[in-house]
């Protein structure tokens, strides 16, 4: 980021961008086709391109395509593992696979045309445009707020403090999505939905607790 000052008033200004290339997903593989690529065989596209302004007391105001106030909320885990836990999302972890009618094996057995992705939504907020705010961390919480598309928005406020040799973390937040894009949530889904979620997690020498829950 580059700062500048004019007292009393100092801004950090900053531009990110992510590119990525990717073939065989486990998203998008299924039981006739192992190297099904998502959107074009080793195609490159744009997973981030947002700018922001940060101030230390006023906070920072991110304008783009990236996370929205939600991201990574059911993620929030002190043991490092949640990568393992994968918040849920059923689309990454083979939700390209057919359904299977029983008893027929083989191919003539796939249900072609209804794939483990469409029977539910994800728990994950997914990047798209939006303006995102995210207010300076005081006393350990942090408050986010994020608009875009047509329509979504999202707040989430997180904690993160150590008390007494225990590490305590977590986040509550609202979502609200009337997008009418499909939404990679639900790997095509497209379907108003609104959610509450929260999770928390503690963490002390040979123990961990980890607490997602979305309603």
């Amino acid at each position: 980021g580059v700062q500048t000052c004019a007292l009393p008033i100092c801004l950090t200004a900053g531009y990110k961008i992510e590119l990525e290339t990717e073939t065989a997903r486990s998203a998008s593989v299924d039981q006739i086709d192992d190297d099904r690529p998502n959107g074009g065989d080793g195609a490159v596209e744009v997973r981030i391109a947002e700018w922001w302004l940060k101030h230390d007391t006023l906070g920072k105001l991110t304008i783009g395509q990236g996370d929205p106030a939600t991201k990574n909320l059911l993620r929030i885990n002190l043991g490092g593992t949640a990568v393992a836990t994968k918040d849920g999302r059923i689309d990454s972890t083979g939700g390209g696979f057919f359904l299977r009618q029983t008893g027929v094996s083989g191919v003539n057995g796939l249900i072609q045309g209804t794939r483990l992705n469409e029977l539910t939504t994800g728990l994950e907020s997914n990047r798209r445009d939006r303006v995102r705010y995210d207010s300076p961390t005081i006393a350990g919480f942090t408050l986010s707020a994020a608009w875009g598309e047509d329509d979504y928005w999202d707040v989430a406020l997180r904690f993160a403090q150590e008390i007494g040799g225990i590490r305590i973390a977590g986040g509550v937040g609202y979502v609200e999505d009337h997008d009418e894009e499909p939404d990679g949530a639900g790997f095509g889904a497209d379907r108003d939905r609104s959610e509450y979620k929260t999770s928390i997690s503690a963490w002390a020498p040979g123990l961990l607790g980890v607490g997602p829950y979305v309603q």
